[in-house]
């Protein structure tokens, strides 16, 4: 009775111990077959090669995974638990879509560089995959392609192109190859498809010139205003409330056309970079209506000289398409900034969208906005 104990009492110690083996075994079997897929590929492995690189016989190998698909489905789900992929849910949550954008692709960029040798392998010999694996690859980008398109409010089939470039291994890889680090490859890409880094980037550059000045006022990013039109530009302009003195709205035409147009009864052309000063008899802003009617101040195109920022108009009536002084307090070009108090009540609503763009024309290269 005593030694059916001692029996009773190792064999689940013999158990533990040959679960024990055998995981290790399965696992050096996996780590084999990672190795050989991040290396010579998942077409040029074979399972003889596995258990030759795991140290052990092909027999041994077949008891663990009795076919190569299963092998391939442990190695697989093994190497994303250690090298797990961004998940695009994180980034949905980001209401701006530039944001987004500059959250998404470095960290993406980052893991692109982390397990290059393993995705160029899977990417060059995804028609030997098994189907799920391959189908998960496949989609990831696409995935994330979505999740970045969806945060801009209207729909664009250039964009989401420019998106989906931006999202593919191969964009980063040849980015990469080519010297440039995440961060620069990421900044480029989101130049791409978003215009709001020459806007952002144009805006900082005015912002240094006002500190040596003044606060320039409130500044919002709007996405909404991305291809918006007159009604909802008119919604914006009414939601300023009666705090700022001047408004400025940066944005695409046809809506600021159509929204000079409706408040001034002027057809006036606006290309890239022009600048349309209307004067407005209200108190608030929540006063502009449909029917709100205005003056066309002031008109600057960039095939004509900068606008300064000087003597006030003092009644002067002004010629549309010249750029004479006014009392305009916004810099068209930071180059001809004046020392004095410029934009005391400013506020300036940024769209997903230029707002300002460098504009060269002969000697003469500056910023207006828009």
């Amino acid at each position: 009775m005593a030694r059916q104990a001692r029996i009773a009492k190792t064999r689940p110690y013999q158990l533990r111990a040959r679960a024990d083996s055998m995981d290790r075994t399965r696992a050096k079997i996996t780590q084999a077959a990672i190795e050989l897929h991040g290396t010579i590929g998942p077409a040029a492995t074979t399972m003889s090669g596995v258990a030759e690189r795991a140290g052990v016989t092909r027999a041994t190998l077949y008891r663990h995974f009795p076919d190569e698909e299963t092998l391939f489905k442990a190695c697989s789900a093994e190497w994303r638990s250690a090298n797990p992929a961004p998940d695009p849910a994180q980034w949905a949550s980001i209401a701006d879509p530039h944001d987004r954008l500059e959250k998404a692709l470095p960290a993406l960029y980052r893991w692109y560089r982390s397990s290059e040798a393993m995705r160029s392998n899977l990417l060059r010999d995804l028609a030997v995959l098994p189907q799920p694996i391959r189908a998960g690859i496949e989609s990831y980008p696409r995935t994330v392609a979505d999740v970045l398109d969806a945060g801009w409010p209207r729909r664009s089939r250039v964009r989401r192109a420019a998106i989906g470039h931006g999202v593919a291994f191969e964009t980063w890889q040849s980015l990469a190859h080519q010297g440039l680090n995440d961060a620069e490859a990421a900044k480029l890409i989101i130049a791409l498809i978003s215009t709001a880094v020459r806007a952002r980037e144009t805006w900082d550059i005015v912002r240094q010139k006002f500190s040596d000045q003044r606060a320039p006022g409130l500044v919002e990013h709007l996405p909404e205003l991305y291809g918006a039109e007159p009604a909802q530009l008119l919604t914006i302009i009414r939601s300023a409330g009666p705090d700022p003195e001047r408004l400025m709205i940066v944005g695409h035409n046809p809506g600021l056309e159509e929204l000079v147009a409706r408040l001034t009864s002027a057809r006036e052309t606006l290309p890239t970079a022009a600048l349309a000063q209307i004067e407005l008899e209200i108190d608030d802003w929540s006063e502009v209506t449909t029917t709100t009617r205005g003056t066309l101040a002031g008109l600057w195109r960039p095939d004509v000289a900068p606008p300064q920022i000087g003597t006030p108009l003092a009644g002067q009536k002004l010629r549309l398409g010249t750029a004479p002084q006014s009392d305009l307090r916004v810099i068209a070009g930071h180059q001809h900034l004046r020392n004095r108090p410029v934009l005391p009540d400013l506020r300036l609503i940024d769209p997903i969208a230029l707002i300002a763009k460098n504009y060269l024309n002969g000697q003469s290269d500056y910023n207006t906005m828009i």
